[in-house]
């Protein structure tokens, strides 16, 4: 499980909460998917229409995704999203 830092500037509504428990687990399932799928960060951005520096973000945990784009990401790698 990814235990990501608190981000520089913010980015979480409440810093010592820090993620909530879904976007971890969202963002271990996307980043094994783009593994397992040979896929690099450019490919998912493309497939998405999200930028490769906010995919890199979200996999990692330093960046919660909007809905929006959590929906993107998982529908470009054919993964469900619980929000």
């Amino acid at each position: 499980m990814i235990k990501p830092k608190a981000p520089v500037g913010g980015g979480w509504l409440n810093e010592a909460d820090g993620p909530k428990k879904w976007v971890l687990e969202w963002a271990s399932v996307v980043h094994e998917q783009r593994l397992s799928q040979s896929l690099t960060l450019d490919d998912v951005a493309q497939m998405s229409g999200v930028t490769r520096d906010q995919v890199s973000r979200y996999e990692s945990g330093k960046r919660v995704p909007r809905l929006d784009r959590a929906m993107a990401i998982s529908d470009a790698l054919g993964i469900g999203i619980e929000w």
